[in-house]
C-alpha cells in the first residue's frame, strides 16, 4: 500500500483499473477503461514497472502487464471503494461485449465475472450459464460445475419470478449432466439438482424439462440401488413422453425402461424397450440431449444391450452390440460417452469370462478415466483391473485393486451393481483358500441383492455360493445341490440361458460326482443344445466336455435339438 501511494496518484489509478481487470491486462483494455490519455497511460505505466509492482511484455500500444503478484492487484484493489469497483466493472463488462459483439473471443466466465461485481445479476448469470455449457461441451466437467454453481448463486439474488424459476430449471439440469460425469450419478448432489428441477418444472407445468429432470431422479435412484423408487419413475417417464409426442425424450424413456429391466432381471422386457430405443433414434433431435443425460443415447442403447444379449445366451451379437458401442463412442470423440462403453464392455467380457478383452477395456478405461478425473468410471475400471490381476495369480495386488475400486464405488453412492463387485472379490478369497471369507463375500452380496431388487446377477451369486460350498466344506452337498437348483430356477424365470447352462453345469459336475450320471446328461442337455450351434463361449465347451465325459459324445441329443433355438 505504500509502495502505491508512493508512485503518484496517477499512476496508483492506473494499478486501481487494472487490478479491476484482473491479474494481468492489456493495453488496449487498460486505456478503453481508464479514459487518459496514451502519454499519460505510458507515464503511469513506467513507474509501476519501474517500482517493481507490474512487469510489461511487447511494445506499449500491444502490450500486456501482470502484476507481479496477487497481493499487489489485491492492494491496488482493495484501495477502491465499492461504488467505484462497481462502476469500474460495468465499464469493463460493456466493452467486452462490445468486443464479443463484433466477433472477439471473449470469455463468458470474464463476462460473468465482471457483470457480478457491477451488480448486472441477470447479465452474470447468463454469461456463467454459457461459461459452463462451454465447459461441459469440452468435457471440462469441474470446470462446468463450479460455473453453473456460480449461476445458481447468482440467480439467488433475483426475485422469485416465473422467469427467474424457468432459468433455474435449465441450470439444474446442466448442472445434474456435469455432476454425473464428475461425481456419478448416485451422487447426493446429482439428486438434489434433478429433484429441484423436477419441483420447479411441476411449478411451471413445464413438460418438456418435467421430462427431462424425470430422466435424472431415474438414473440417480437406478444407480443407488432403489429400483423400487427408480422403476416406477421410468415408466412415467415413458408414458409422459408418449403422450407429449417428444420423440427425443420417448428414446430415453425406453432407454430407462430398457436399463431398469435389465438390472431387474426381466431379460426379454428389456431387449424389447432397448431395440425399440434404438428404432425411434434420430441424431438430430438427440444431439442437444447428450450435454444433459452425461452420454450419448445410442451408445449407452447399444451397450446395455450388449449385456442383455450376452445374459440371454446371445454371446456373438452380444460381441458385436459393444463393438459397435464403442466405434460409435469413439466416433463423437466423447470422453464421457466412451468411459460409459467401456465400463458396460468390461462386465458383459466378466460375464463371458475373458479375461482378456476385461483387461484391454479396463486398461483403457482407466486411462481416459484418469485423464478426465471421472471418478466414478475410474472407480469401476479398477475393479475390473483388480479381477483381470486375480484371473492371472497376482492375486494379492488384484485384491488390493479390487477393495479400491469398490471403495470408490461405494464413496460415490453407487450400489446397483455393488454385489457384483462383492463376487469378484469372493473369487479371490477363494483362490487363497480363505474360502469362509469368500462365503461371507457371497452371503453380503446375496443380501444387497434381496434388499435392493437388483437381480441380474442373482442366479450367478447362488451358483458360485454352491461351488464354493463344495470346495470349502466337507459334507455341502446338500446346500451345494439346492443353491444350483435355485441358480437354475432364477435363470429360468428371467430367460437369463447363460446362468442357467453355467448353473445346470455345475449341478450336473455334482451328480456325477455322485455317480448319478443318467440325471446329469438329462439335466445338461437340453440346456446345452440351445447353445450348440454357432457358438464358442467357455461355458458351452464346458457343457460340451461333460456331456461328451457322460458319455453322450459330441452329438447333441435328440431332445436337446428339439429345444435348440436359433439366436
Amino acid at each position: 500500500m505504500a509502495r502505491l501511494d508512493r508512485i503518484g496518484p496517477m499512476a496508483k489509478e492506473v494499478a486501481q483499473v487494472g487490478a479491476a481487470i484482473g491479474r494481468e491486462f492489456s493495453y488496449d483494455l487498460l486505456a478503453a477503461v481508464a479514459r487518459r490519455s496514451d502519454s499519460e497511460l505510458r507515464v503511469a505505466l513506467d513507474r509501476l514497472i519501474s517500482a517493481g509492482l507490474v512487469f510489461g511484455r511487447g511494445e506499449v500500444t500491444d502490450a500486456s502487464f501482470l502484476f507481479k503478484h496477487a497481493l499487489v492487484q489485491d492492494a491496488a484493489y482493495g484501495t477502491l471503494l465499492r461504488s467505484q469497483r462497481r462502476e469500474l466493472h460495468a465499464r469493463i463488462a460493456l466493452l467486452l461485449e462490445e468486443r464479443l459483439a463484433t466477433g472477439g473471443q471473449e470469455q463468458p466466465e470474464i463476462l460473468a465475472h465482471h457483470c457480478g461485481h457491477a451488480g448486472l445479476i441477470e447479465k452474470a448469470v447468463y454469461y456463467w450459464q454459457q461459461a459452463g455449457e462451454r465447459s461441459k461441451a469440452r468435457s471440462a466437467m469441474t470446470e462446468a460445475i463450479r460455473q453453473m454453481r456460480k449461476a445458481l448463486d447468482m440467480l439467488s439474488h433475483l426475485p422469485d419470478t416465473p422467469g427467474r424459476q424457468r432459468t433455474e430449471i435449465e441450470l439444474q439440469l446442466a448442472l445434474g449432466g456435469a455432476l454425473i460425469a464428475a461425481k456419478g450419478h448416485a451422487d447426493e448432489e446429482t439428486g438434489k439438482a434433478y429433484a429441484r428441477a423436477r419441483h420447479l418444472s411441476e411449478l411451471q407445468n413445464d413438460s418438456p424439462n418435467l421430462l427431462k429432470a424425470l430422466w435424472g431422479e431415474f438414473v440417480h435412484y437406478h444407480v443407488r440401488g432403489e429400483p423400487d423408487r427408480s422403476h416406477p419413475i421410468a415408466e412415467e417417464l415413458l408414458g409422459l413422453a408418449g403422450r407429449q409426442s417428444d420423440a427425443a425424450i420417448l428414446v430415453a424413456g425406453h432407454r430407462a425402461v430398457g436399463d431398469s429391466w435389465l438390472h431387474r432381471g426381466q431379460l426379454a422386457l428389456a431387449r424389447a424397450h432397448l431395440e425399440r430405443g434404438l428404432a425411434l433414434y434420430d441424431p438430430a433431435q438427440q444431439r442437444s440431449l447428450t450435454a444433459l443425460f452425461a452420454e450419448n443415447g445410442r451408445v449407452a442403447m447399444l451397450s446395455f444391450l450388449s449385456l442383455t444379449l450376452g445374459l440371454l445366451g446371445f454371446a456373438d451379437q452380444a460381441r458385436v452390440q459393444s463393438d459397435n458401442a464403442l466405434a460409435e463412442a469413439r466416433e463423437l470423440s466423447h470422453p464421457i460417452s466412451l468411459a460409459f462403453a467401456l465400463s458396460v464392455a468390461c462386465r458383459l467380457h466378466f460375464v463371458l469370462e475373458d479375461p482378456l478383452t476385461v483387461g484391454r477395456r479396463a486398461e483403457e478405461l482407466i486411462a481416459l478415466t484418469t485423464e478426465q478425473r471421472f471418478a466414478f468410471f475410474l472407480a469401476m475400471g479398477t475393479t475390473y483391473r483388480g479381477w483381470t490381476l486375480v484371473e492371472a495369480d497376482d492375486i494379492e495386488a488384484g485384491m488390493d485393486l479390487l477393495r479400491r475400486g469398490i471403495e470408490g464405488f461405494q464413496a460415490s453412492g453407487a450400489a446397483w451393481i455393488l454385489p457384483f463387485y462383492l463376487a469378484q472379490l469372493a473369487t479371490a478369497y477363494a483362490k487363497t483358500a480363505r474360502f469362509e471369507n469368500g462365503l461371507s463375500q457371497l452371503s453380503d452380496a446375496l443380501a444387497l441383492t434381496e434388499k435392493s431388487g437388483v437381480r441380474w446377477f442373482e442366479a450367478e451369486l447362488h451358483r458360485r455360493r454352491g461351488e464354493l460350498l463344495l470346495t470349502a466344506r466337507s459334507g455341502a452337498e446338500a446346500e451345494a445341490e439346492s443353491e444350483f437348483r435355485h441358480a437354475i430356477a432364477i435363470a429360468r424365470q428371467q430367460e437369463a440361458k447363460l446362468w442357467e447352462l453355467r448353473s445346470a453345469v455345475s449341478l450336473a459336475r455334482l451328480w456325477r460326482d455322485q455317480g448319478k450320471r443318467e440325471a446329469a446328461c438329462g439335466l445338461l442337455a437340453p440346456v446345452y443344445g440351445w447353445f450348440s450351434e454357432g457358438f464358442d463361449t467357455s461355458d458351452v465347451r464346458n457343457g460340451k466336455a461333460l456331456l461328451e465325459e457322460l458319455g453322450r459324445g459330441g452329438a447333441t441329443p435328440r431332445s436337446a435339438r428339439a429345444a435348440t433355438r436359433s439366436p
